[in-house]
């Protein structure tokens, strides 16, 4: 395959990306307008509720008025008859308004002239607010007086013990309801419906035909879902639009069901016809583009990089000290074998900068293994001190701490011997009471006038035989150098010990991991606890 073939197929690849954040992002752009749409079908239904809402809100706070009032509490039909017809003029969204008693018999109606005490016991609104005891709409029906298509409202008003007295009731006129539905403002194609609780259509647009008529099925299976939600569903007049439902359980309104349509594919032909647009301008910009790729590769690419192929070859194979020549090539290229040269430098450099650091890095890490290792063997030398401590504490006598001494020294001076001497009741003789790690340069008993530590009162420690005095007790034949340790607790000394070494802090810390420190910790813990000892035991 030729290079010039391979461009073509880069410069392919190349735009494939491009072309497909292009697609993705046409579709996402439908996508989130698709989004948009539907939220603005929602969000209109929601406001569209909330109108209902303020609507019922206002029949709400009129029965509120009318049944705190005089004539209605005490039920005096005639008072309360001339106060509903003085009243109704005043409010002309409603066909009629009225009190019933407790029975459902009205006695009280703006209608004039009074038809009479009629029983609307079997009415909706009658038989929800006596039930629930709060406001309540009733449904859609057709008004005995005047015929007009109202909807009915009821609010329970109670006595001075709270049992119910009677209902206050009133009918909106949905003619009104229909004229405002029908001056909301809504897209082409559009569709507005409000229904009652049993789907039957109160009001409707830009069709006014269809109130008093039930729902479709498909409106009907969503009337009593429990939140507001958004689908494709058929209209009053069977068109398949996108609706934002509020359904009955969801409604701010008193349980009224409210609905708010558009044609989507009419809302959404401006994107379609941009993403159309796009997709032609997108195309012939990519016809363009691989002219224009062929042409220039072929003039301005493809020998000059085949000549720069040629040089760069031996370099590609590992010889690291290949460098491309700049004299036959062109500007642009000649810049490019200049660069491939620096980098060939910066490669060559960088390898030699690798293996130097590769072996500091190797060094480093043994030092932390190191490192590592000599902080494991001091924790457990810590550990050892700690048990040991406990065990001391615990002791009876000077044969029992003898014994302890005897079997964690060892652990804890793995290679250090070593023994422990207590001083005897007379003060004037030292004895071996415990031996470890096969001491060969001590003696058994001996006077602690002989040593050097015990005469100072602190340690007293010789890296070699011949470079400091050395005390009585030591055989010098047998020993490379010591360290004897007094024991000394409540300001008395009550005992030894004695370490052999060939220099005594090195030699601790090499093969036992026991700093100063520690080691100071070892002879405290011994001091105390024979101190303590005998202690008990003069008690």
């Amino acid at each position: 395959m030729t290079l010039l073939s391979r461009l073509f197929i880069l410069v392919a690849i190349a735009l494939t990306p491009s072309l497909g954040v292009l697609v993705y992002n046409q579709t996402e752009r439908y996508h989130r307008q698709v989004e948009k749409i539907e939220d603005e079908t929602l969000q209109a239904a929601m406001r569209l509720g909330i109108e209902q809402q303020q609507v019922t809100e206002t029949v709400r706070q009129l029965l509120v008025s009318i049944s705190s009032m005089d004539s209605v509490r005490g039920q005096r039909s005639d008072e309360c008859n001339a106060l509903l017809v003085r009243l109704l003029p005043n409010y002309p969204d409603y066909e009629f308004l009225g009190v019933t008693d407790e029975n459902g018999v009205r006695f009280c109606s703006s209608t004039s002239p009074f038809p009479g005490r009629d029983s609307l016991v079997e009415l909706p609104f009658f038989k929800q607010a006596t039930v629930g005891h709060e406001f309540s709409p009733g449904a859609y029906r057709v008004s005995s007086v005047g015929k007009a298509h109202v909807l009915d409202f009821g609010l329970p008003y109670l006595d001075e013990n709270g049992h119910l007295k009677g209902v206050a009731y009133a009918g909106l006129s949905l003619s009104r309801m229909i004229a405002r539905l029908l001056e909301h403002p809504r897209p082409t194609n559009g569709a507005l419906i409000v229904a009652d609780r049993e789907g039957v259509v109160l009001a409707s647009a830009p069709d006014p035909s269809f109130v008093g008529k039930r729902l479709p099925e498909s409106h009907l299976a969503v009337l009593n879902a429990s939140t507001p939600g958004r689908a494709e569903l058929p209209g009053l007049d069977g068109v398949v639009r996108l609706f934002g439902y509020v359904p009955v359980a969801a409604s701010t309104s008193g349980g009224m069901y409210v609905a708010y349509g558009l044609d989507e594919s009419a809302a959404l032909a401006d994107r379609r016809s941009s993403i159309a647009r796009g997709a032609t301008a997108t195309t012939f910009g990519i016809f363009l583009a691989v002219l224009m790729t062929l042409w220039y590769g072929r003039n301005f690419i493809h020998r000059p990089v085949s000549e720069l192929l040629a040089a760069a070859d031996p370099w590609r194979r590992g010889d690291w000290r290949a460098r491309a020549s700049t004299t036959k090539t062109k500007a642009e290229f000649g810049q490019l074998a200049r660069t491939f040269n620096e980098l060939a430098e910066t490669v060559q450099t960088e390898l030699a900068h690798r293996e130097e650091v590769e072996g500091l890095l190797s060094k480093s890490n043994a030092e932390v293994l190191q490192r590592s290792s000599m902080l494991e063997a001091q924790t457990a030398v810590i550990e050892l001190l700690a048990t040991m401590a406990h065990r001391l504490q615990g002791c009876a006598n000077e044969a029992e701490l003898a014994d302890v001494v005897s079997r964690f020294a060892p652990q804890i001076l793995p290679a250090v011997p070593g023994a422990l001497y207590f001083l005897g009741n007379s003060q004037n003789l030292l004895r071996a009471v415990a031996t470890w790690n096969d001491p060969v340069g001590l003696a058994t008993e001996f006077s602690p006038s002989v040593c050097w530590a015990l005469r100072r009162g602190q340690p007293h420690s010789v890296a070699a035989i011949g470079a400091d005095v050395v005390c009585g007790h030591v055989n010098q034949d047998s020993v490379s150098g010591y360290s004897c340790h007094p024991l000394v607790a409540l300001g008395e000394t009550i005992g030894l010990l004695y370490f052999e070494t060939s220099s005594t802090a090195a030699a601790l810390k090499r093969d036992g991991g026991l700093g100063s420190h520690d080691l100071d910790i070892f002879v405290e813990s011994i001091s105390l606890a024979a101190g303590n000892q005998r202690l008990r035991e003069t008690l």
